[in-house]
């Protein structure tokens, strides 16, 4: 993950060159006037086609800012201002409110790059400590272009007038946290149901009939709809009367406490109001169900949470969302997940679901239309108190297949389950990544340092490895009793086994990551960006890498088979990783090339094996995205891993979707959860980053050989060891704002909290730790 302010963020501009405000008195210009009494308009339409585009010109403002070139940083920036500064005012004249989705954004690209272009200015300005002038820049910004957004290659979009908005707020007065306003009340209360329902786990069999179990032409058909709506209770189809009946409603309308939109109230305290506005709200079935349930499943009202989750695979299990970058979220998937979740974390429900699935085929593209839905309701089955020691029932361990001729290799068995082996012995992936940046250093302005190198204390020690001590009483200090442990020794303590590193951007230390392995038992999945942000394909950031383009794919393969050859006889080598979420695009086309990018996945796979037939291969994608296409094109590669953020229930249908799209083993390559919940306190938000943590963990358990799942799991690696705190504007301030929205405590990314151990107050980085929750739950499971 790389900043949104580095050189290698830039803006995404697939508009058409607009029409801009023309110099009559340019020489250039006075030429093709000529020429159109002589030539028509041939010479200018050359002309225009001659002419750099607002992201080509960002690009390169970008690239200048980034090497403190001053001159070239200007004269970009006021290029893209010169040619497009109108075209920009006529976009921004013609929103009514800020675009929400990517295609809605990138059609008012040249308005983005405009904006981006002044806040590049400003924030060059600020470089130069000429504070007023920035500060007048950056009020252009929030006055004039409101609605302009620029991309961060990690994964989302950040408005332009809001970061003015901080800087200006840090210019004035030295600080720049900026507090969200709350829409809606921010008062505790409890869910008191006014109709709970005659039945806790309704028996839809006497309210209806179950026709095609188990095909795409499955569909429940209710018989009774005044006893199925008396047995589920209010706010779950199809009882859509009672919650108006309900006093409590009719009271909080009356105080206004419902006048907000429905996703304001998704992660208020007020858990009433939450449910009465989601229970009435105007949101799909399927998605209202499963938010309804979620504010019921807060509340603590977990059989009428469940109730509202099934309802959905009973009735709309094709039912979807769109989730933040613009792709499918199945909400029938989510919903078994969640089900299943509660049910094993609370035994004493006394229920498990069985039978319950669904599939849905094509669905591993953005294209909903050409889905295909394949449901099997399953049914609830009571439990007895010696039901969880029951062990899960698997058929003999014989042996079908083998992938690999190194110590790491796999098998697969007879009942189809995977296992990694390493040295002959099971082998689960405890990983983590591992970047211990120091506080105040950023890609942004060049200052980030290799920590495989850094010895800021000038004792012969690399610091975060060595020198780290844990700050037990919180205190910011280090005190007699608090010695110099090193980050290696609490990795391994912690039950690490293995970190994920990439070989760009900086120089390998050989003989730390063999001292990582040799004392601490940490091995290393090393890993080739494969073009992603341009890196290794020779490529510039604007188009970025073409998989199409055989001098970029020359390039890569060589970035990659240097790697390995270089690496291949270091005894810390797991197996080698290739790209990192490339499927979603960003200075690459895998998102729009998926075909071309994964044939050549399974080449560069190929070539790997060639030159070091003794260490597996896997690829790092993105969630399941074009995993279809990953299935039919990639035979070579051995393990799918992908990047993936789901929520505190697990990874839904992903271990059973790779089983059905590839029949590979599957690795979690990047998970995790912020320990910051706006709201909520340091301590009930690392909790809450534990459990997330944990539930996790148990899903990938729970998928491993012989258990329940779909014994395809060989492990994860958990996002990150440390807080990072360059991930949102200040390097030197730990920021809190919300990045974008997603599966979180509090429903929004806070990037530079992903840590198990957090930095303190910064004044003693790159030493000090501060040990969460989450690290003591993983020393717990893994030990």
């Amino acid at each position: 993950m790389l900043n949104l302010k580095s050189k290698y963020y830039k803006i995404q501009n697939k508009s058409k060159i607009p029409n801009s405000k023309i110099n009559f008195w340019d020489s250039e210009i006075r030429i093709c006037l000529v020429a159109l009494v002589v030539l028509g308009f041939g010479i200018c339409r050359a002309y225009a086609e001659d002419k750099p585009s607002s992201g080509e010109l960002i690009t390169k403002a970008w690239e200048a800012h980034g090497k403190r070139d001053i001159e070239n940083t200007f004269k970009y920036t006021q290029q893209v201002i010169d040619l497009y500064k109108d075209e920009a005012d006529r976009l921004q004249g013609s929103l009514t409110a800020l675009p929400k989705n990517k295609e809605e954004i990138e059609q008012v690209a040249v308005l983005n790059n405009v904006a981006t272009a002044y806040f590049i200015q400003a924030e060059s300005l600020m470089r130069q400590e000429k504070t007023q002038e920035a500060k007048k820049v950056f009020q252009l910004i929030i006055e004039k272009y409101p609605y302009a957004q620029a991309w961060d290659q990690r994964g989302w979009y950040w408005q332009l007038a809001e970061a003015s908005g901080q800087s200006v707020k840090k210019i004035e007065s030295g600080l720049i946290e900026v507090e969200r306003k709350k829409a809606v009340s921010q008062i505790p209360t409890k869910v008191v149901l006014y109709d709970p329902g005659k039945e806790e786990f309704v028996d839809y069999a006497k309210y209806g009939e179950f026709q095609n179990s188990g095909t795409k032409d499955y569909k429940y058909v209710i018989k009774d709809q005044a006893g199925l709506s008396a047995a589920v209770g209010e706010g779950i189809y199809p009882n859509t009367t009672s919650v108006r009946w309900d006093p409590e409603f009719k009271k909080a309308q009356k105080e206004k406490r419902l006048d907000a939109g429905h996703w304001d109230f998704l992660h208020s305290p007020d858990l009433e109001a939450a449910f009465l506005k989601w229970a009435t709200s105007s949101e799909p079935q399927g998605v209202k169900l499963f938010y309804t349930g979620l504010v019921l499943e807060k509340a603590g009202l977990l059989k009428h949470a469940i109730k509202c989750y099934y309802a959905i695979v009973m009735h709309f299990p094709g039912a979807y969302g769109w989730t933040y970058w613009h792709t499918p979220w199945y909400v029938g998937q989510a919903a078994i997940a969640k089900i299943k979740f509660l049910l094993r974390k609370n035994p004493e429900l006394g229920y498990k679901l069985e039978g319950a699935d669904i599939t849905v085929q094509n669905g591993n593209d953005n294209d909903v239309s050409n889905d295909v839905v394949i449901t099997s309701p399953g049914k609830f089955i009571k439990t007895g108190p010696f039901d969880k020691l029951k062990l899960p029932h698997k058929e003999k361990r014989e042996i079908k297949n083998k992938v690999g001729e190194g110590r790491a290799r796999l098998e697969q068995y007879t009942n189809g389950d995977w296992q990694l082996m390493v040295d002959d012995k099971p082998y689960a992936i405890k990983g983590i990544t591992y970047s211990p940046t120091k506080v105040g250093q950023s890609p942004d302005d060049g200052t980030l340092t290799n920590w495989m190198e850094d010895d800021f204390n000038d004792n012969g020690k690399i610091d975060g490895p060595y020198d780290s001590f844990v700050d037990k009483n919180g205190n910011n200090a280090r005190d007699n009793d608090e010695p110099v442990t090193g980050d290696f020794q609490l990795l391994k303590d912690m039950g690490v086994n293995t970190i994920r590193w990439y070989q760009q951007p900086f120089k390998a230390n050989k003989q730390l990551l063999r001292e990582l392995y040799e004392k601490y038992g940490i091995r290393v999945i090393m890993g080739d960006f494969l073009g992603k942000y341009a890196l290794g394909s020779g490529a510039s950031w604007y188009p970025g890498t073409d998989y199409n383009n055989e001098e970029h794919k020359k390039n890569m393969m060589k970035s990659v088979l240097d790697m390995v050859n270089e690496f291949k006889g270091e005894p810390y080598i797991l197996f080698w990783l290739l790209g990192n979420e490339n499927v979603y695009g960003f200075a690459c086309n895998a998102d729009k090339e998926p075909e071309a990018y994964f044939k050549f996945v399974n080449e560069v796979a190929r070539a790997v094996k060639a030159a070091d037939p003794e260490h597996l291969v896997a690829t790092c994608s993105g969630d399941t995205l074009f995993l279809d296409v990953f299935g039919k094109n990639c035979p070579d590669v051995d393990i799918f891993g992908t990047n993936a953020y789901r929520g505190d229930y697990g990874f839904v249908h992903i271990w059973q979707d790779v089983k059905a799209a590839s029949d590979k083993p599957a690795f979690i390559t990047e998970y995790g959860c912020p320990a910051h919940a706006e709201g909520r306190s340091a301590e009930d938000a690392e909790k809450m980053q534990s459990d997330y943590h944990q539930s996790a963990w148990e899903d990938i358990h729970a998928n491993m050989a012989f258990r329940e799942g779909a014994g395809n799991a060989i492990g994860g690696v958990i996002f990150e060891w440390i807080d990072e705190w360059w991930k949102a504007y200040e390097p030197g301030l730990h920021d809190k704002k919300g990045l974008f929205t997603g599966p979180f405590p509090d429903g929004y990314m806070h990037e530079e909290w992903l840590g198990v151990c957090g930095q303190g107050d910064g004044k003693l980085s790159p030493f000090l730790r501060q040990l969460r929750k989450s690290y003591f739950t993983y020393k717990k499971m893994w030990k």
